[in-house]
């Protein structure tokens, strides 16, 4: 899954400039004029969602670790290395959901992310969703089995920064929390892999489901 607004460009972590074939100048000739188009991909104020190759650009497991052990919470404040634009604002900073979501809204780390999902969508409840990349958002329990990282790559100005959660169990099944406490599982073992990687400059959103 890719996100991007509605200029199509052929390689979203980096824009790059071609000049075309050499043009050999008139000899006594000085100076030449020059056009140019402006990059307009960094746009934020619509998005479109396009199929990409599943090709994920980093390691599901390898990075920092993020909210070990820990379900239905927002964790703590991470800095992003360069300014990343969504939806015609500016951001620095960020949150990981232990519910699959990356939130901009960094006054709610350490609370709780929702997870129940209510009948009519687009909502703007619940509230802590609002603001948010869905990686995608689903009731997941990284309580005893699996992993969240964050990873960065890549030099100026095209820099790349990831949320993976690895083999995460769904609430519900005998590996969370809800069996746990001494619910009956409602499904046998089910785990959520999935990656979603943000890019400077280009600001495209991509996400990679296992």
């Amino acid at each position: 899954l890719i996100l991007l607004n509605s200029y199509s460009y052929s390689q979203p972590d980096c824009p790059s400039v071609n000049a075309g074939a050499d043009v050999l100048m008139p000899c006594g000739q000085t100076c030449t004029n020059l056009t140019a188009t402006a990059f307009s991909a960094a746009q934020t104020t619509a998005y479109t969602v396009s199929q990409i190759a599943y090709n994920p650009p980093f390691s599901y497991t390898g990075g920092t670790s993020i909210l070990v052990a820990i379900d239905d919470t927002w964790g703590p404040v991470i800095a992003l290395p360069f300014n990343f634009c969504f939806f015609g604002n500016v951001y620095n900073k960020i949150i990981v959901g232990s519910n699959g979501s990356i939130s901009f809204n960094t006054g709610l780390s350490g609370t709780g992310n929702s997870w129940q999902i209510n009948s009519t969508v687009p909502s703007a409840t619940p509230a802590d969703l609002t603001n948010s990349i869905m990686s995608p958002w689903e009731d997941i329990d990284p309580t005893f089995v699996g992993n969240i990282h964050y990873q960065i790559s890549g030099t100026s100005p095209c820099r790349m920064f990831e949320v993976s959660w690895s083999q995460v169990s769904y609430y519900g099944d005998p590996n969370s929390v809800y069996a746990y406490i001494g619910y009956t599982p409602l499904c046998g073992a089910q785990y959520a892999t999935y990656q979603t990687v943000i890019y400077e400059t280009s600001n495209v959103i991509e996400t990679y489901i296992d």
